[in-house]
């Protein structure tokens, strides 16, 4: 409950924000669309939300997937992190929570506890390029994930069975590029 009405407070006394919305597409095709944004408050908060929803026909049937986080740091340290996806009848709940010294790490009914500090999160990198970065919290996965700088501008990471390839214009994620085993989706920076 706690969390609730930091989020609300949060809604209220915004002092600076960005929105960044996406299109999604497989194979040429617009399948979907996401929506990123930032609010920063003058006393260190810092909340993000990601939803996307994305539609695809794939032989006679169609693939529903969504996605939606809502993370909060303060000081560049993370104190909350709650992420839901849906895989056509796949749901994947995870619940980041910062305690005293460690994070509660819930997903899918599941506990576990982290002692590593989290100081950068997949749902950042639609804002900051990670220049001098080598390590990222998955909010989805609930573990820290490998990045690799690859080009001027281009990073990679995988995520399980997907590599993702992040490229940048202006410091802003321009692309993500998602390949998965049966083929690539890719987003793409519709509003800059």
């Amino acid at each position: 409950m706690k969390i609730l009405w930091l989020f609300a407070a949060i809604a209220i006394n915004t002092i600076s924000g960005q929105k960044l919305i996406y299109d999604i597409y497989v194979l040429g095709n617009k399948v979907g669309d996401g929506i990123v944004e930032r609010r920063r408050e003058d006393n260190g908060l810092n909340y993000y939300n990601f939803r996307s929803n994305i539609s695809i026909k794939l032989l006679f049937q169609e693939r529903l997937i969504q996605s939606n986080y809502n993370v909060l740091f303060k000081n560049n340290d993370l104190i909350y992190a709650y992420c839901k996806s849906l895989h056509d009848d796949k749901i994947v709940e995870t619940e980041t929570k910062k305690e005293s010294d460690y994070f509660t790490i819930k997903k899918n009914g599941q506990q576990s506890k982290l002692t590593e500090k989290i100081n950068f999160s997949t749902v950042q990198l639609f804002f900051i390029e990670p220049e001098k970065i080598s390590k990222i919290y998955s909010e989805r996965l609930g573990e820290f994930v490998d990045i690799l700088k690859i080009a001027p501008g281009e990073y990679i990471n995988r995520q399980k069975d997907v590599i993702n390839i992040y490229r940048y214009r202006n410091g802003v994620l321009h692309e993500l590029e998602m390949r998965k085993p049966l083929g690539s989706v890719i987003m793409r920076l519709k509003n800059k």
